[in-house]
């Protein structure tokens, strides 16, 4: 992985993520008065973070709401008691803890949450469980990201599975996390070449499907196996005439090398608001 910049320059491409609330809150079980909460929110957007995660989506089922407070469940209103609608430029972002949370109940319709991201943790045992909570969230309208932890503790051929399994998922994000603080800068670049090498691989997103062309490529790709089996989402708002694209294919069903097929759903939608899904 060559260089991309260093301590002269600006990286516009990087993005800055508070996780005080919810990394401090593992200390003092997330007791933060709302002043503090609130102090910081302001902090964080004078100084141009991207993004605060307000804490975990964690399961009432599981964690005694007496022990815990507020920010270890994040329940939207008691986020907007801190930021209304969130007027400012910054994102706002929760933890989703596989085999901890119930995202199917807690984690809302994004149309009806000031929330922009979904942080989901997971380890490489269950990564199973994780693309679960992965496409459900980006169905619901989240940018997704996926925390592989611990992987100073992982066998290297469990991590490749694992990465390999996130990156056909409609994630938007993976991050290179060590619950253990156990790797030297020496084994952080050999790990960074491999999450890279996987990106790139996995580099068909929404946003690079513009053109018929572009659909021809994707398709060409996946049946020369360049890119393996998996889900891709597309949202009309990702990309201007995706409408267009994809009434050209509504209900056919186009064979290639490996004997997988491809459709779309949801094309019924006559404002096409849905997203549709390009299985392989």
């Amino acid at each position: 992985m060559s260089q991309r910049g260093d301590l002269m320059t600006v990286r516009s491409d990087v993005r800055v993520v508070d996780a005080t609330i919810r990394d401090g809150g593992l200390v003092n079980n997330f007791m933060f008065t709302d002043d503090f909460v609130r102090a910081l929110y302001r902090t964080n957007v004078k100084a141009g973070v991207d993004y605060m995660e307000f804490g975990y989506k964690a399961s009432k089922e599981m964690f005694d709401v007496n022990k815990f407070g507020k920010w270890k469940f994040c329940d939207e209103q008691h986020i907007r008691e801190i930021v209304g609608d969130n007027p400012s430029d910054m994102k706002l972002a929760v933890m989703a803890d596989v085999g901890r949370c119930d995202y199917k109940n807690d984690i809302l319709e994004k149309k009806d949450s000031v929330i922009d991201l979904i942080r989901v943790a997971t380890y490489v045992h269950q990564m199973p469980a994780a693309l679960d909570i992965i496409e459900d969230a980006k169905a619901k309208g989240y940018e997704v990201t996926c925390n592989i932890m611990a992987i100073s503790n992982a066998k290297e051929s469990d991590i490749d599975q694992a990465l390999e399994m996130v990156g056909q998922s409609s994630v938007d994000g993976i991050y290179i996390v060590d619950s253990y603080g156990a790797l030297y800068p020496e084994q952080i670049r050999i790990i960074a070449d491999k999450y890279m090498e996987v990106a790139e691989k996995y580099g068909y997103t929404a946003d690079k499907i513009n053109t018929y062309d572009d659909l021809k490529g994707l398709l060409l790709a996946i049946g020369t196996n360049e890119v393996s089996n998996g889900m891709y989402a597309f949202y009309a708002s990702q990309s201007y005439n995706l409408q267009q694209i994809a009434l050209q294919f509504e209900n056919n069903l186009i064979n290639n090398q490996a004997s997988d097929y491809v459709y779309y759903s949801q094309l019924s939608d006559p404002k096409f608001e849905n997203p549709f899904f390009l299985y392989t």
